[in-house]
């Protein structure tokens, strides 16, 4: 099993090393009575023995303090608990039409009540109220982006990660809020800081809150507070207490019999997992959440958790394994009405055909995609799907038509300003524009990409964006004869890959430290690393990178 990354403090100032020395010291048994108290609040099935995992200091009170406070129910305990139930049901296609309707009524009665603001407008892809939605959004105490209710609508209504989020900073900047209301907006606000690169200071954010989130919201607002406090621990490669942070919300959902909070949380296990190199387990752990989904009927877990296992696979270099996952999610998304996610499960289908090498499946299942697309439009999608479809036109060599389509993602988002989004595009045009031999459009990408490093920070056990991006420098130096500079670039993704990384980042730098060595005209070298990379290719049954390999052994003789 790889080396385990484990946990360093929140903060690295000196007075702060002081404290963690003095209470390693004095306070082990504390820390020691925390694990073992909230260890056996959790399901046998907890894939972590806690007994092995070191907790910081700076979760020990939380932690502590969560577990002893006997807490049930607070003023808005009634909201919150309808709202946990609204949601699986509004996901439930034979509970969705009523769910709805229960939720408009109560969002009329309290139009600025951020919990039904927030709810109807995530759901509003499988509820299609969206004039009646757009009519309430445009009420004057809603419409107002001067005031924070106002604010507050519209950063919801528009926000996605990588956006700047100020219309939030507005909402929390303009006056005063009630205290449900403004601890939703502290949630908010924090997350926002995580996307932008600042995981550590959203989660300092978040535990401060911990005591008031107890005392007005209770057990449940507490539940989601933890998630997010976990998202951003993971994010920040603060893996064991990612660890007890997921214990911390698993053990309040269950407290409150929030089944849906339960599968979501044994998503992020999964995640953890995968973080630390446990393919195997990740996997494992992916298959046992959608059970527990399909279990407790909550489609939205089935969904997510298939949808990553997916991913995992794809990125491990099992293309066949992935079909699988996809050819599931498809169903379930087809079965739940789903339509914001029923065209990336096709191009998700696409890509895996494509990666197999059955080009006539992956254009039929992208056909597909852009039909449904056309149909029932999103705005999420509408950047999204041209880039996709410009692989398989890289594939086949129609560089006119990929070109086309790169550029019609590029603007559609630009004009949304997405950071994250557009980051993700521009790791793509790199690609692209090296394989259409566009050496500018990759340049161009590149030194853009460079401004956005803060907001590629990995989403998935699967990613690894710092080694993306040192591999696409590295890359496009070489395109441009420049060989100091993507010898540099290849040591740091070097250094970003660990040992058992993801098949695709092991064999990009393989072929791509080969073709330095080529340039540099030393044949053993590129030898060894073609070998290597035509090696992985065929551990993995690659089809397109085992042929690729073998086409760059043919550049050596």
């Amino acid at each position: 099993m790889p080396e385990r990354r484990h946990l360093s403090p929140l903060s690295c100032a000196p007075a702060l090393w002081l404290i963690v020395v003095l209470l390693a010291s004095c306070g082990g048994n504390r820390q020691e009575d925390t694990t073992q108290d909230l260890a056996k609040r959790l399901p046998p099935d907890f894939p972590f023995d806690l007994a092995t995992i070191p907790l910081s200091v700076e979760l020990v009170q939380s932690i502590r303090d969560g577990l002893t406070d006997d807490r049930v129910s607070t003023s808005h305990s009634a909201d919150l608990a309808a709202r946990d139930e609204l949601e699986p049901a509004i996901q439930r296609p034979e509970s969705r039409t009523e769910a709805g309707r229960e939720l408009y009524r109560r969002w009329q009665r309290e139009p600025t009540n951020f919990l039904w603001i927030t709810t109807a407008i995530r759901y509003d892809h499988l509820l299609n109220r969206t004039a009646e939605m757009e009519s309430l959004l445009a009420m004057p105490a809603l419409a107002d982006t001067l005031t924070p209710v106002g604010a507050f609508a519209y950063a919801t209504r528009h926000y996605r990660i990588g956006s700047r989020g100020r219309y939030y900073a507005r909402a929390a900047d303009q006056g005063t809020l009630p205290p449900l209301s403004r601890l939703i907006l502290i949630r908010k606000t924090a997350m926002v800081s995580s996307h932008q690169g600042h995981h550590l200071a959203a989660v300092r954010r978040l535990l401060a809150a911990l005591p008031e989130v107890r005392q007005v919201g209770g057990p449940r607002l507490e539940t989601r507070f933890w998630f997010s406090i976990a998202l951003a621990l993971k994010r920040a490669d603060r893996l064991d207490d990612a660890v007890y942070a997921i214990a911390m919300g698993l053990q309040l959902a269950a407290r409150t019999d929030n089944a849906a909070f339960q599968g979501i949380f044994r998503k992020q296990l999964a995640t953890v997992l995968g973080d630390r190199q446990e393919y195997d387990a990740a996997l494992a752990q992916y298959d046992a959440a959608a059970a527990f989904g399909r279990r407790e009927n909550l489609p939205w877990v089935i969904l997510d958790a298939t949808d990553r296992a997916a991913s995992l696979c794809s990125s491990r270099g099992r293309p066949d394994l992935a079909l699988q996952y996809d050819r599931r999610n498809l169903a379930h998304s087809l079965a739940m009405g789903d339509s914001l996610n029923g065209a990336r499960n096709l191009m998700n289908l696409a890509d895996d055909f494509l990666q197999t090498g059955q080009l006539d499946s992956s254009l039929v299942y992208q056909q597909r995609a852009v039909a449904w697309e056309t149909r029932s439009p999103h705005p999420q999608n509408q950047a999204g799907l041209p880039f996709l479809r410009a692989e398989y036109y890289c594939y086949i060599g129609n560089y006119d038509t990929a070109d086309s389509l790169l550029t019609l993602a590029r603007d559609r988002f630009s004009a949304a300003g997405l950071a994250r989004d557009e980051a993700m595009l521009l790791l793509g045009l790199i690609d692209r524009g090296l394989e259409m031999s566009r050496i500018d459009l990759a340049h161009r990408s590149l030194r853009r990409l460079q401004t956005l490093r803060p907001v590629l920070f990995d989403q998935r056990p699967d990613q690894n964006l710092m080694a993306d991006l040192e591999l696409a420098t590295a890359e496009v130096h070489l395109a441009l004869g420049e060989l100091q500079p993507a010898r540099a670039a290849l040591a740091a993704a070097q250094a970003a890959i660990p040992p058992e990384g993801a098949f695709s980042q092991q064999d990009r730098y393989h072929r791509t430290a080969g073709k330095l060595a080529l340039m540099r005209h030393d044949l053993a070298a590129a030898n060894r690393e073609f070998a290597a990379s035509l090696a992985l290719a065929e551990d993995a049954g690659h089809p397109g990178r085992i042929a690729e390999s073998r086409q760059l052994f043919g550049r050596i003789l």
